[in-house]
Formats: structure tokens, C-alpha cells, sequence
């Protein structure tokens, strides 16, 4: 079918459902105040410059002033000493520290974009893809790290790639140009790359801009009331989407930010501090399962994964609870939901500047009310994926719905809207298999799962020619309450045929359930277990599955 015959398809609509297309489609127009990452940290640096902008677990903090001064004696000397030019990209290699903010904003005001990776848990030869794929010239890392990186560099490019270690105590802090560097950055230009995993096991290079991650997090209501006061919790993976609005969020918006430590005892004592947790429903259920045991808390956004509405129901009373939804390639989100008690769990409406429409199979808008795919347009769109042109150009077309040239985006989320305006999200497109030759949604029987009685987490996959039914609860559940419950909601075909407990389901470094994890259990097989690393201990809560299984989320 030709663009123009898509564009056209509009027409086909009932007249009501036009008018809706559009209303319901298109996010609040809002003047975004700074159309660059550091233009609007050095304006909070300027107001604020004696505030703590971030917080280790050890005790250690550093100011906004502070921070700044750090930030660019490091872009200065990447840009004087290293030759870094406008548009770069930077590897950096790390784990959770003070340094992590200080590379990010020195890479930004060099003029660079960065790459953020996990030191701690990112395979050797995932590490060398990713230096490799996204062509730094300059990685960046802390002492911990810098003989992984180096020995991730190929000989022949040893004497192109620098690996600069620095750490707290570093020479450079006192001894560099501390003005800010003379580098013309536009909100075009790249601000980082997210790695995320593909289904081949390739990872996927995501080429995100200043203007997309700016227009998320400097208006609402994804910059979640930050502020100067506010305290905001950095506790996801550093190569994970969400630890950018986590970090940028929070350093855009002039809050302090809380590094916290690895084990349950220094997730706790973050959490306790905070009074606000950006995170997947999977690590608020697994770190925070008593909301008295954190009074402070004020906000929790979560997303990444399908939110239970146990969990939506539990802190939606005493706190602002986000439900959000937006990939890694529309900068981090694209709608956002507050949740009331009682009220249904919908991903909310579209950002501000930000247009979502729902299509059918062949890019056609489909009338109110019934499922779609959704697509994304707007300023937060990525420029696509690095070094990988036909899947760019199979996921991102030119946005027929404007005229303004921008290229809108297939998130590959199943939606439908509802009668108030909201999105209700109906799982991946990619999770829907056949089943004795019926379809069937996967993360649809996940949900129906959670709604079970004393389950609080749930997982439906298909195992061979099965459908398994995983769940976590305090203790098990007879398979015929399971049956007859997940029955209620669901055809025959719908409801798993092989059930499995488990105290806790483990999840990904990123915060989300681990399938593979799963499958493996379900076949017998060997667990896929991630490198041991100092900073990562083992946790009861995976040892209850199986004997010396580390939890890969609290890397």
C-alpha cells in the first residue's frame, strides 16, 4: 500500500472516530525551556551551585559547583588533549559512583555523546562489540574497570582507542581548566546511545538526541515534580534507559541525586532517604514490598515492564504512582498514567509535544476503542539505530500524520484506546503466539496471572508447544484455584496447562523478569548465570530457585 493511500486512510474513519484520532492522539503543546542536556544542568548549576547534586552510599556527596568544576576539567581536557570532537561518542565503563555524573555531563560539554555500560556485569565480548560499534575513539572508566576495557580493545585498533581511567582521587580534579568549554551543541546533535538487547542476541546501538530526552524531562509529567529539594533514588543499571532519567532527571531539574550501595541492606537505606524511585514494577516488588518501611516516599514512576495492578493498588493511595510506557528509541517515555484506587491501570496519554496513533498491520489508523499497534511521533523520536539502516528504516517512517517532516516510530506495543482519552496497553506484538493454532497474548495471561489471589508476580510463556504459567507468592497454590481464576478472564485455550512456583522469579540487570531464566528452569537446563563481579553478592531470594544463582538486578 502506497504512503498516500495510508494517509488517506484517515478519511475511511467514522467522522467521531477523526475527531478522536487526533484529540486523544496529541499531547499537550508545551514550550520546552532548554533544547540541550547541560544547557539546562549549568542553569541549575548557576541558581543553585552550593546544593547537593549527588549523594554516594558511602557518604561521599559533591555539589552542583563542584560537579560542574569536575565536569568540564574533564571536557576540556578531552577536547585539549585527546582531540574530541564535536559529535564523538564516548564509551563510558562503570559502576554506580560520583565519577558516573561527572563523565556523563564532561562527554555533553566536550560536545560529545556517550555510551554508557555496565563494568560490573557486561560480558567481555558484549563490551567489545559496543566500543566497536558505536566507533569511540575515547573510553572512559573508573580505575575498577580499566583492565576489562583495555583488554576489550582489538590490537589493531590499540594505538586509535585511548582507555582513560579516573577515579575520586584523581590528579585532573585539581589541576584542569575549570571554564566551560566553547562547543556549540544543537538539540539535534547526539546526547547518548543506549545498547539494548535484540532478539538475535545482537545488541541494538539506539542513537537518542538532546531534544527527545529534554522534552521528556523538563515538563510533566515526566519530570515528576523534581526540584531543588527533591530526593531522587539512582538505583538502576547504568546501561538501562531509565537510569538516564533517573541521572538526567534529577541533575536537569536541580534534586539530589542517592547512589546506593549493592545488597538488600543498602537498597533499603537508599530507598529509605528518598521520596522519589524511578524503577520496573519488578524491582519496586522486590525491594520495597512494605510501603511503611519507606515514609518518605512520595513518587514512584514505574515502567520497562507491565505493572500488576496489586501493585498499582497498594501504593497508589499514599503516593503519586506513575504507570509509563515509551521505548528506549522515543527517549525513555512517551505516555504516562497516574494512577487512582480503583481506577483502571492505563498507560495515560501522550506526552506533551508528543503524538501516539494506533494502526493496523498496514499503517492505517484504526477506529476507537479497538487494538493497534502503537507508533510514536514527535521531537523524542531517535535518530535510529547505529550502523543498522534496513531495521531503521523498517521501524521509523516519515510521520504522514504532520507536516512537520519528523519521522514517527513503531514501538511494537499492542493498545487500544479507551473511551476517557487513556491507552490501554495490551502487550507486546512480538508475545503473541499461536496456541493448539489460537492466538494468544502473552503478557495478557501474565496480567490474568497477577490478578490470582496471593500472587505477586506473574509470567506466562510458551515452552515448546505449552503454555507455562510462572508465578511467585508466599506459598504455593493449588493449580485448580490458579486454573479456575486465570479461566474467569481468559478462553480455554488462554490459561497455562503447566504451572510452576517459585518464591521469587529473578530479573534482568535492567530490572525486568528474566525469561531466559525461566525457560531454563522450566527445561532443566543450566541457569544462565551472570559473571561474578565484587560488587555483586548473592541474595536468598535467588538462592530459593536454585542453589548459587546470582540476581542479576542488583548489579
Amino acid at each position: 500500500m502506497s504512503s498516500n493511500a495510508s494517509f488517506h486512510s484517515l478519511e475511511d474513519l467514522p467522522l467521531a472516530d477523526r475527531v478522536l484520532f487526533n484529540t486523544f492522539g496529541r499531547g499537550e503543546r508545551a514550550s520546552i525551556a532548554y533544547g540541550v542536556v547541560h544547557h539546562a544542568f549549568e542553569a541549575i548549576v548557576a541558581e543553585n551551585p552550593d546544593v547537593t547534586a549527588v549523594r554516594h552510599y558511602d557518604g561521599t556527596e559533591i555539589t552542583y559547583s563542584e560537579l560542574n568544576r569536575r565536569a568540564n576539567m574533564l571536557a576540556n581536557e578531552l577536547r585539549n588533549t585527546y582531540g574530541m570532537k564535536r559529535g564523538e561518542r564516548v564509551v563510558l565503563v562503570y559502576s554506580r559512583c560520583i565519577e558516573m555524573v561527572v563523565f556523563i555531563f564532561a562527554v555533553l560539554k566536550a560536545g560529545g555523546q556517550y555510551v554508557p555500560l555496565d563494568g560490573a556485569i557486561i560480558p567481555e565480548d558484549t563490551l567489545a562489540y559496543d566500543i566497536a560499534d558505536s566507533g569511540a575513539r575515547i573510553v572512559l572508566c573508573t580505575p575498577k574497570f580499566e583492565a576489562k576495557a583495555s583488554a576489550c580493545i582489538p590490537a589493531e585498533r590499540a594505538a586509535d582507542v585511548k582507555v582513560l581511567a579516573l577515579g575520586a582521587k584523581s590528579r585532573l580534579w585539581s589541576t584542569g581548566c575549570t571554564s566551560n568549554p566553547s562547543v556549540e551543541v544543537l538539540p539535534s546533535d547526539g546526547v547518548y546511545v543506549i545498547y539494548t538487547s535484540g532478539t538475535t542476541g545482537r545488541p541494538k546501538g539506539v542513537d537518542v538526541r538532546h531534544r527527545g530526552v529534554t522534552n521528556t524531562l523538563l515538563a510533566e509529567p515526566s519530570k515528576l515534580g523534581i526540584k531543588v529539594g527533591s530526593q531522587v533514588a539512582q538505583q538502576l543499571n547504568v546501561g538501562f534507559d531509565m537510569c538516564a532519567w533517573e541521572i538526567l532527571g534529577t541533575m536537569m531539574n536541580g534534586g539530589t541525586l542517592h547512589i546506593r550501595g549493592s545488597g538488600d541492606d543498602l537498597w533499603h537505606d537508599c530507598l529509605r532517604r528518598v521520596d522519589t524511585v524511578i524503577a520496573t514494577p519488578s524491582v519496586v516488588l522486590k525491594h520495597m514490598p512494605d510501603r511503611e518501611d519507606f515514609p518518605n516516599i512520595r513518587t514512584i514512576a514505574v515502567g520497562g515492564e507491565p505493572c500488576p495492578v496489586a501493585l498499582a493498588e497498594k501504593w497508589a493511595p499514599y503516593v503519586r504512582f506513575w504507570n509509563v510506557c515509551g521505548p528506549t528509541e522515543i527517549s525513555i517515555l512517551n505516555t504516562a498514567h497516574r494512577h487512582r484506587p480503583g481506577a483502571i491501570l492505563s498507560i495515560g496519554r501522550p506526552n506533551p509535544n508528543t503524538n501516539i496513533y494506533i494502526l493496523d498491520e498496514n499503517e492505517n489508523p484504526v477506529p476507537i476503542g479497538q487494538p493497534g499497534v502503537m507508533w510514536a511521533g514527535g521531537p523524542g523520536v531517535s535518530k535510529g539505530y547505529l550502523n543498522l539502516p534496513e531495521l531503521t528504516a523498517e521501524r521509523y517512517k516519515l510521520d504522514k500524520f504532520t507536516n512537520s517532516g519528523r519521522m514517527m516510530f513503531n514501538t511494537g506495543d499492542l493498545a487500544r484506546w479507551l473511551e476517557n482519552g487513556s491507552l490501554e496497553p495490551l502487550g507486546r506484538k512480538d508475545d503473541q503466539v499461536k496456541i493448539a493454532g489460537f492466538r494468544v497474548e502473552l503478557d495478557g495471561v501474565s496480567r490474568a496471572i497477577e490478578k490470582c489471589p496471593s500472587v505477586i508476580k506473574g509470567c506466562a510463556l510458551k515452552i515448546g508447544e505449552k503454555l507455562w504459567g510462572f508465578y511467585s507468592a508466599p506459598r504455593p497454590i493449588d493449580e485448580a484455584e490458579l486454573k479456575e481464576t486465570v479461566g474467569r478472564g481468559l478462553p480455554f485455550y488462554a490459561v497455562p496447562t503447566i504451572w510452576k512456583f517459585l518464591p521469587v522469579i529473578a530479573l534482568t540487570p535492567n530490572g525486568k523478569v528474566d525469561k531466559r531464566i525461566l525457560k531454563s528452569i522450566a527445561m532443566g537446563d543450566p541457569l544462565p548465570t551472570p559473571e561474578p563481579s565484587p560488587e555483586l553478592s548473592p541474595v536468598s531470594s535467588a538462592v530459593a530457585i536454585i542453589p548459587k544463582v546470582h540476581d542479576p538486578a542488583i548489579a
